[in-house]
């Protein structure tokens, strides 16, 4: 189940402005052969819209069903 506060209006707006930073960061990291780092990588796929999207809609098809940890 998502987070309410990660999805209130302040909370949105801010990782919004937060993106073209990272997208600055990553594009001077693969300029210079940089390594951002791993916990950077982690933060930037965490707030991806796409990822997000997709939590979403799976988190709700499991709600659905069940969660079963079976094959």
């Amino acid at each position: 189940m998502p987070q309410p506060e990660k999805w209130s209006h302040e909370a949105i707006v801010a990782r919004s402005n937060m993106r073209p930073v990272r997208r600055e960061k990553l594009n001077r990291a693969a300029n210079s052969g940089e390594n951002p780092g791993f916990d950077f990588l982690q933060e930037c796929w965490n707030d991806y819209p796409a990822k997000a999207d997709c939590d979403q809609e799976v988190g709700g098809e499991v709600s659905a069903v069940g969660f079963c940890g079976g094959g």
